[in-house]
């Protein structure tokens, strides 16, 4: 059973809350990763971790095909259940094989906060090159490994305005969980790279960096020095072409 399985229905909610605050780094990641990605004008499309399906429905008024693999099945099914365009089809799989998907059959592949949970990474970079054609592109948005590293923090002073963001165990590549137990990362963990270990098996797997993007997140009106993500980006994304 995949570790989404077990919660699933608390994630959904989780996402719907997400994408309702157009402030959240849900909301963020989606809009720089379209953003990004330009126009799906009748492409075909996958999306790996496509959990419920947000992005799939996303696109699918413009793409020509839209496929989205998960390995959870729960949230398959709330994804299937939730869509309703003809040219979408969800499907069982894992992005580190892809072998469902015929080698040479996707114009971009999506991957939207979740590559952070796939083990290896050499592995899914090889699984994308293989089901893109020529000149297809490989986005991908992950939480940026410089300030989300385990145990980091930020540092306010004694009137409550935002200092510093301390990283305390960035170079380190490892497997970790987040003491919020209420997080997705604290439910199921996450795997910690430094941004050299993102960018180097791309690379190496034939792909060519076309794109990198820092966002920082909306301060609603707020002192920009006192909302630590309007100063420290929260993500990455990332556009490569095959």
């Amino acid at each position: 059973m995949n570790a989404y399985d077990d919660f699933a229905d608390d994630y959904v909610q989780m996402v719907d809350q997400g994408l309702a605050d157009p402030h959240s780094v849900q909301s963020q990641a989606t809009g720089t990763l379209l953003t990004v990605a330009g126009s799906v004008n009748g492409l075909d499309v996958v999306d790996i971790g496509c959990g419920e399906g947000h992005l799939v429905r996303r696109l699918a008024p413009y793409a020509r095909q839209v496929t989205g693999v998960d390995l959870s099945t729960r949230l398959l099914q709330a994804a299937q259940a939730r869509t309703e365009a003809s040219n979408v089809s969800f499907i069982h799989d894992d992005a580190q094989t892809l072998s469902r998907l015929a080698r040479q059959s996707a114009d971009l592949v999506l991957c939207n906060l979740a590559l952070m949970d796939m083990a290896d990474l050499d592995a899914v970079y090889a699984s994308v090159y293989r089901v893109l054609r020529p000149a297809g592109h490989f986005v991908f948005s992950i939480t940026h490994p410089c300030f989300q590293a385990p145990d980091s923090h930020n540092e306010f002073d004694v009137e409550g305005r935002f200092v510093a963001r301390r990283v305390i165990r960035y170079a380190q590549a490892e497997q970790w969980q987040s003491t919020y137990p209420d997080g997705v990362r604290g439910r199921v963990g996450a795997y910690h790279r430094p941004l050299s270990d993102y960018i180097n098996p791309l690379i190496a797997a034939g792909f060519a960096l076309s794109q990198l993007v820092e966002p920082v997140l909306d301060s609603e009106g707020r002192a920009v020095e006192t909302t630590a993500a309007a100063v420290i980006p929260t993500l990455m994304v990332i556009s490569a072409t095959r």
